[in-house]
């Protein structure tokens, strides 16, 4: 969920707008997902979960006991194997991803439901055949 604080007028007259990230949804399997997808390791997807959460790159340092330099230095790696341009740009990525975890695929195919008389013999003639067995087994005879 975004916040928008509000638009100001900047240095040169051009509206600025100030953006604050409330709350990040991280759900579980992002970071595996993150880490297949890009070859992030574990430290870079928690610097990118951190991110995520609004936290700044010296407060991120503090808590993972790290210098401002590292903490930089991972983040332009990870923007490096993302191929993205900006900390925002990654995080929109990484939470973009996780509305795709968030909402987990239909494993496996629906079956359809059957016709009546699919593969079965027309009983005025014609109509069964390989083309209609095929059908029914859910192959393309075509």
């Amino acid at each position: 969920m975004l916040f928008v604080r509000g638009a100001e007028a900047g240095a040169a007259g051009a509206a600025a707008l100030t953006v604050t990230l409330i709350a990040a949804h991280w759900p579980d399997g992002l970071d595996a997902a993150l880490a297949r997808a890009f070859a992030f390791t574990g430290a870079e997807v928690e610097i990118l979960r951190l991110l995520a959460g609004g936290l700044r790159v010296k407060d991120i340092a503090a808590r993972r006991g790290r210098s401002v330099d590292t903490i930089r230095t991972q983040i332009r790696s990870m923007l490096e194997k993302s191929e993205t341009g900006s900390q925002d740009q990654l995080v929109l990525t990484a939470l973009n991803m996780a509305a795709h975890v968030a909402t987990p695929a239909v494993r496996g195919r629906r079956r359809a439901r059957r016709r009546p008389g699919r593969g079965r013999p027309d009983p005025r003639g014609g109509g069964g055949g390989r083309a209609a067995a095929a059908g029914a087994a859910g192959i393309d005879a075509t």
